[in-house]
């Protein structure tokens, strides 16, 4: 283990706390690259603990927020109270140019909508979508990786 990478516990902070405070990080350090304003659409990829860190983020910036992923019972309950209305679930719709045809149809005639992502550039299943969404008026939509690091 690298000792730069090897943090002190602030006193009374609790180990469960610790535990989030990276992916909390990485969906700050995702909400702050996106430049998201009120009334913006957030698409945002994964339905995990990051996905929907990323997704209370972007509620919480203002946004109309739709989550794509796995949506169990269990995670639609916890969107659904971090303000996540609308979701696609990967495993009913695998197609992923199907994914894409349905957030255009979700989003149809709105002002700016992007992509949040905890995937590289270099991940697939963060690349093709992107490619695949040009909105109505010809323009892609901003997609923005919550890595902090871009290996792209």
């Amino acid at each position: 283990m690298v000792r730069r990478n090897v943090y002190k516990l602030p006193d009374g902070m609790t180990y469960q706390e610790a535990a989030v405070s990276e992916p909390l990080g990485t969906a700050i350090h995702c909400i702050r690259r996106s430049g998201i304003l009120p009334g913006d659409t957030a698409v945002v990829l994964g339905s995990g603990p990051l996905g929907l860190m990323i997704a209370r983020l972007a509620y919480l910036k203002g946004a109309r927020v739709i989550l794509s992923g796995e949506i169990t019972e269990e995670r639609k309950r916890v969107a659904s109270k971090f303000g996540v209305s609308e979701f696609i679930d990967i495993l009913e719709i695998t197609d992923a140019k199907a994914r894409v045809e349905m957030v255009k149809k979700l989003t149809d005639g709105e002002r700016g909508w992007m992509w949040l992502s905890k995937q590289p550039v270099s991940h697939p299943h963060g690349r093709k979508p992107s490619r695949w969404c040009a909105r109505p008026d010809g323009r892609f939509p901003r997609r923005v990786q919550g890595w902090h690091h871009d290996y792209g």
